[in-house]
């Protein structure tokens, strides 16, 4: 899954979510894009898991409880993560 996908997602996501707090919506749209984001949180877990990045358990943590946040700012420094943790090993 491309960086792309995962963030189109990630938004749609959050826009469906603040939709439902403002606006009544379907009970199958909230649950739709509840199910969307926690697929695109399992596959950010696995690929911060799988990869060696740096201060990992502390990106796995942030995307669990602050996935919202946390999804694109790793997204965005994912590449320069795993630099860090190739030179300097994994920080736990």
């Amino acid at each position: 899954m491309s960086k792309t996908a995962i963030v189109l997602g990630c938004i749609v996501s959050m826009i469906i979510i603040i939709c439902r707090i403002f606006l009544p919506i379907n009970d199958f749209l909230w649950g739709l894009s509840i199910g969307f984001l926690s697929v695109i949180i399992v596959v950010m877990v696995f690929d911060a898991y799988k990869n060696r990045i740096y201060n990992r358990h502390f990106w796995i943590f942030s995307l669990i409880w602050f996935s919202p946040l946390a999804i694109p700012m790793y997204l965005i420094r994912r590449d320069m993560l795993i630099r860090m943790g190739e030179k300097f090993g994994r920080k736990i």
